[in-house]
């Protein structure tokens, strides 16, 4: 399932049926010509290029890469786990063991927030603002079933 949102500036004429080209180009391995896709590849030829299984051996590993590296190292402790008989950490068999975990964006003019976009001090305080608000009240609490 894909979800596309798009910010359009005020008066951006595109007409819908060439913005909805633009947002789904490479996200699909059949929309293109192959010769197209190998000169001017999108996101669906970067995933299925590497093959259904990756040889990690032949990876070069970067400083970006370092989240691959921990969930890596986090999935082999796992199996190392249920191989001695024991639970791999964030395995939960209910669901009073789950941490309650949320998320959400803000998103906000700087103009609205009476914030100056070059000043690192201005930012801070913005900063220190919303996450004040996000305290006092927490977005999803008591979604949960039971809370």
């Amino acid at each position: 399932m894909q979800f596309y949102i798009s910010h359009i500036a005020d008066g951006d004429a595109t007409p819908p049926a060439l913005r909805q080209k633009i947002e789904v180009f490479g996200q699909y391995h059949n929309d293109r010509p192959y010769e197209e896709r190998q000169w001017v590849p999108g996101d669906v030829d970067a995933q299925e290029s590497q093959g259904a299984i990756n040889v990690h051996r032949t990876e070069h590993l970067g400083t970006l890469d370092q989240g691959v590296s921990l969930f890596r190292r986090q999935l082999r402790r796992g199996i190392e786990a249920v191989a001695r008989g024991e639970r791999p950490m964030g395995f939960y068999t209910s669901q009073a063991e789950v941490p309650a975990t949320y998320a959400n964006d803000f998103v906000a003019p700087a103009a609205a927030m009476g914030v100056d976009p070059n000043d690192r001090e201005s930012l801070r305080r913005a900063t220190a603002a919303v996450w004040a608000k996000y305290q006092e009240r927490p977005p999803m609490v008591g979604f949960r079933e039971g809370d």
